[in-house]
């Protein structure tokens, strides 16, 4: 089985929300940390690399998926009639389609290994343009283990996980405050039973 023809087949919306939730399994401190980071929040919300469904808490509000494949987008944008005002568009992350100041929050969980460092950067530069002043980015991603021999498991995920620009913490933190200015708060933890370790960031935009 080649790698191209798996990253295919993970295309699927329904073969895409499956894996997740194999490869994520033990992650029971992740829905913890994601209340903390995306909980409580009010007005309009960018989720850019929204993926095929909303998994992250939904604000008080209107709730804007962005993502390059028009399949997720799609998905995405299915929603109950109690839930809060879901939309969707088509396009990448480095080249937001809004202008500046037009959401309380830019916000992006488990993409930014996708991204290679010039495009993360321009991410970066992008959420920090489109959110106002006085709101804030948001941000969830997985990053390596310590060391092999500490996590097995979680490291060959890593390795053949579709992203293929997984970075340590450190790397991660740094081309966030290398791209925007401001005060990042960051923190790094461990959120499954495997071994997979991930990194959030916030920064409040003045």
């Amino acid at each position: 089985m080649s790698r191209a023809w798996l990253h295919r087949v993970l295309e699927i919306p329904l073969v895409y929300r499956v894996v997740q939730a194999l490869v994520g399994g033990g992650a029971h401190d992740l829905d913890a940390v994601y209340d903390r980071l995306f909980g409580d929040v009010r007005g309009r919300v960018l989720d850019v690399g929204c993926g095929p469904s909303a998994d992250t808490p939904p604000p008080e509000g209107t709730l804007v998926g962005l993502d390059v494949n028009p399949r997720y987008v799609e998905q995405y944008c299915r929603t109950d009639s109690t839930g809060p005002q879901r939309l969707g568009v088509v396009a990448s992350a480095d080249r937001i389609p809004f202008r500046d100041d037009a959401f309380d929050e830019c916000r992006t969980a488990a993409v930014l290994h996708h991204l290679p460092d010039e495009l993360l950067r321009r991410t970066f530069v992008e959420m920090h343009r489109t959110v106002r002043r006085g709101g804030r980015i948001a941000v969830f991603d997985m990053v390596w283990p310590r060391s092999f021999w500490s996590s097995p498991v979680a490291w060959l995920i890593c390795r053949f996980d579709r992203g293929e620009w997984v970075r340590t913490d450190q790397a991660l933190i740094g081309l966030a405050r290398s791209s925007c200015d401001g005060e990042w708060e960051s923190q790094s933890f461990s959120y499954t039973w495997l071994g997979l370790r991930g990194v959030t960031l916030v920064l409040c935009k003045r």
